[in-house]
């Protein structure tokens, strides 16, 4: 395949996101073709992928065909170009799955290479070993991934003596792999340590460029003598997306990452414009990125891009650059090359230290020659560069000469205009200094002035924030005084309230009070009343009392014969009783009487209605005399007489004494009763 290949470039289209409204351009995978509006240009690639196509067909169409042609020694690469958040490490990468590579729904195009190599590899009756590397380029300098987590050296880049056009990364880690699995494991501990951040473009961003490199060695044997040892390569490229710094929202330490992006893939754009001009310098060594990836551009490697795109509208000018940059990278030629060695299968030592020697001899030489054509074919390009240089610069000194005396006339016109002008305004200007001068005069007295005020005003203004400190304390102490009075407030009100209560309880009280003194003074008049009637009845009872006086007075002398005719009845056979019955007679008849002559003889009075009070204690000796008498009439009623004292007993009773009774009296009927 030494005849020359174009890059095959192709296109890929993410979805539109939830928040982005529309899409603003048209894919037509049938045609292969991308339409941008609104001037309708059409732009025309290997293939084109629309929004759903899936992982597996993307892999189909660019990774699969190279995966041979890796197999038989050739160098292979692809790289994803474009926009932040449209995709690229998605595509390259996927996501984990364990099914088979032709059946993985998710899996991107590492995994899915390495599972087509060792299906590949199984196939042939050869030997064969595959080692990968992970290199990472991060604010142009380059990390190796698959190394320690502590590990920050930075990598060193030197130029392929044995191939022109490529390079080799020193101390770049190769690790040995044997499934798809290994390299999942190796791709979760490359991301572990590559460099990426949140933006408001994309929440997971690359903030660097990724190189996933795929080294394949196979050997054949011929005649059991002779094998034949193919070499092939393939690089997957992750670049790091383009962004619009103002848009992503970048900032500090994020904004130089974009700044190193941008400028890198700036670079590769002028590598990209170079080879399609077919000009004779081409601006590899400006950015590592462009010095690693030479012998893809340009050089001796198979290479495939794919751009990734957005539909949104507001990524339309990213969009529209991704897509011109794909175009012109159409239209560059590489020259692969294969890597075969026959070798002897089976020498002895000595020869093998022989052919060593005479193969490092033959390298020295070769190198040598090599250096010496490169150096050679490098100073006739000088020299042809250098006289090309100096007739240019001659041609360009005479055109200088002419041009720069036709400019110094026209200078030393104008220069003439000028200077009269110039006098003129410098007569205006001196005129206005000698104003500006008065006037800076004045201005300083006034000056002056204004810093003495400005001096009474400071003091002034001393004063018053000495003022403002004492109105702040006594604000604080009123505050103090203000929130004492609210507590006071608080307290007094709810004294008012208690005190409100305990009026409304009195003067409830007052009203039920005088309710009642009304109605005890209307009972109290119902009883004065009753006592004045009462008072009626005691005055018609003690004139009767007076009138039983009267007849008592008489009665009682006929009681006395009466006693002294039945005792003198009694038998004679109680003579000796009859002297004691008959002063028991005497005793019982004057007793009662006597008694009762003292009880109106002890009368109290009380102004013009005064009330008698009869003795209780007088009653009751009244009430005990009847009682005495009974008890002698029963000690001396013999049982042949009981019925005659019994009758004598009825007879001699008097009627039942009544209870002291409160008489009211005139002062009349008082003197009438002493009297």
């Amino acid at each position: 395949m030494s005849e020359g290949q174009n890059i095959q470039v192709f296109v890929r289209c993410r979805p539109l996101r939830s928040d982005e409204k529309c899409s603003n351009i048209e894919i037509i995978p049938e045609a292969n073709e991308v339409r941008v509006p609104p001037q309708s240009r059409e732009y025309h690639f290997d293939r084109v992928f629309a929004q759903d196509a899936p992982q597996v067909n993307v892999y189909n169409a660019v990774v699969r065909p190279l995966i041979p042609q890796v197999l038989s020694g050739y160098n292979c690469a692809v790289f994803a170009y474009g926009q932040t958040g449209t995709g690229k490490t998605y595509t390259m990468e996927g996501v984990r799955c364990e099914n088979g590579w032709e059946a993985d729904a998710h899996s991107g195009i590492i995994p899915r290479a390495i599972s087509q190599l060792f299906d590949s590899l199984r196939n042939h009756d050869s030997e064969y070993s595959v080692k990968v590397s992970f290199l990472e380029l991060y604010n142009e300098d380059a990390y190796d991934l698959l190394s320690s987590l502590d590990d920050t050296t930075k990598l060193k880049i030197f130029d392929d003596a044995q191939k022109k056009g490529s390079v080799i990364v020193g101390g770049l880690e190769e690790v040995t792999v044997n499934s798809k699995l290994e390299i999942y494991d190796i791709l979760k501990r490359g991301s572990t340590k590559r460099q990426t951040a949140a933006t408001l473009l994309n929440a997971c961003s690359s903030r660097s460029h990724t190189i996933f490199s795929v080294t394949v060695q196979v050997k054949t044997s011929y005649n059991g003598e002779q094998e034949l040892v193919r070499i092939g390569k393939l690089n997957l490229v992750d670049l790091a997306g383009s962004e619009n710094i103002g848009r992503s929202g970048a900032q500090d330490k994020r904004a130089r990452e974009a700044g190193n992006i941008n400028q890198s893939l700036l670079t590769l754009g002028r590598v990209i414009t170079a080879l399609v001009e077919k000009r004779p310098h081409i601006p590899y060594r400006e950015s590592k990125l462009t010095r690693i990836l030479q012998d893809s551009l340009g050089g001796s490697t198979r290479t495939s891009m794919i751009a990734t795109i957005s539909p949104a509208e507001e990524d339309i000018g990213n969009t529209l650059g991704t897509i011109d940059y794909a175009s012109r990278a159409r239209c560059i030629i590489n020259k692969p090359e294969s890597c075969r060695q026959m070798t002897q299968r089976k020498v002895s030592d000595l020869d093998i230290e022989a052919y060593k020697t005479k193969l490092k001899h033959e390298l020295e030489i070769q190198i040598r020659n090599e250096v010496a054509l490169e150096f050679r074919r490098e100073a006739d390009k000088l020299k042809e560069q250098f006289n090309k240089a100096m007739s240019v610069k001659n041609e360009l000194i005479e055109r200088n000469e002419l041009k720069l005396k036709d400019e110094n006339e026209e200078m030393a016109n104008e220069t003439n205009l000028k200077l009269d002008e110039l006098t003129k305004e410098n007569e205006a200007l001196k005129k206005e200094l000698d104003e500006k001068m008065e006037e800076f005069n004045s201005n300083r007295e006034l000056y002056g002035q204004l810093e003495e005020k400005n001096i009474e005003l400071c003091k002034y203004v001393e004063q018053l924030e000495s003022d403002a400190s004492d109105l702040k304390h006594k604000i604080t102490s009123l505050d103090q005084k203000i929130t004492t009075l609210d507590q006071e407030n608080k307290d007094l009100s709810k004294n008012l309230k208690i005190i409100q209560q305990v009026a409304n309880d009195r003067s409830e009280l007052n009203d039920k009070l005088r309710i009642d003194f009304k109605r005890e003074l209307d009972e109290n008049q119902v009883k004065i009343k009753d006592l004045e009637s009462e008072n009626v009845k005691l005055r018609e009872r003690i004139e009767g009392c007076r009138c039983n006086v009267r007849l008592s007075s008489g009665s009682n002398s006929n009681i006395e014969n009466h006693e002294n005719h039945q005792l003198d009845e009694l038998p004679e056979e109680d003579d000796d009783e009859k002297p004691q019955v008959k002063k028991a007679a005497k005793v019982r008849k004057r007793a009662p009487i006597q008694e009762e002559l003292n009880d109106y003889a002890n009368m109290t009075f009380d102004g013009d209605d005064e009330i008698v009070q009869l003795s209780a204690k007088k009653a009751r000796k009244r009430i005990t005399a009847g009682g005495k008498k009974r008890e002698l009439h029963k000690e001396l009623t013999l049982s042949g007489r009981k019925k005659r004292l019994r009758s004598v007993d009825e007879d001699v009773e008097l009627s039942p004494v009544s209870p002291p009774a409160r008489v009211t009296r005139s002062r009349a009927t008082r003197r009438k009763l002493d009297y």
